[in-house]
């Protein structure tokens, strides 16, 4: 028999604390500094469901509140029909690639993975490790990092109403979601730090 050995998704150990949010992206969108963001990392794609986080982002009323959309895929000009539709189109940005994520991370107050379906998502692992406060859907892939109230905040797939109140309340009490982005961060750095699968 040949043993096997399963080698999850890992992320490097950056032991360095999250810069002030919003230090980077107000210069890199051109809006105001007070500006807040919320946002999501991958590929614009059906499975992603980012259709969903546009909707709840229309059910806030702040203006002040941003959704960066980060990547490149099939769904972008769907996506940007949406924002119109839902007349948000201001407040949603859609960046393409972006090289150095983790200043994106740094500047996000809460980092949302809406995703009907996922494996452990890379980007989910960088921005807990980056100690960014996250909110996910639940199925089994981002439930094997987040535990809803302990590392994070988490939401039925498809529920616009239940996504719109999570973000609501995470950037409204924002000492309690960077609480729970710091047992995150210590949860990931702990079991997924890259250097113990060399």
């Amino acid at each position: 028999k040949v043993p096997i050995h399963v080698i999850s998704n890992g992320v490097k150990d950056v032991k360095k604390s999250r810069i002030r949010k919003g230090l980077r992206l107000p210069a890199m969108l051109d809006l105001p500094e007070d500006s807040i963001f919320i946002g999501s990392v991958g590929r614009l794609s059906p499975e992603k469901r980012l259709r969903d986080v546009i909707s709840a982002l229309a059910c806030i009323s702040d203006e002040r509140i941003h959704l960066v959309l980060v990547g490149d895929g099939p769904e972008k000009e769907f996506l940007q029909s949406a924002a119109v539709s839902e007349n948000v189109s201001s407040r949603v940005h859609f960046t393409g690639y972006v090289e150095d994520v983790r200043s994106i991370f740094d500047s996000l107050s809460l980092f949302i993975l809406s995703s009907s379906f996922e494996g452990m998502s890379n980007s989910l692992l960088e921005a807990m490790a980056a100690g960014c406060p996250v909110a996910v859907s639940e199925i089994d892939g981002n439930l094997e990092l987040v535990t809803n109230w302990k590392t994070g905040r988490t939401f039925s797939v498809g529920d616009i109403k239940q996504i719109a109140n999570i973000i609501d309340y995470c950037l409204s009490r924002p000492s309690q979601s960077e609480a729970l982005a710091k047992l995150g961060q210590e949860y990931v750095l702990s079991n997924y730090n890259e250097e113990k699968f060399l």
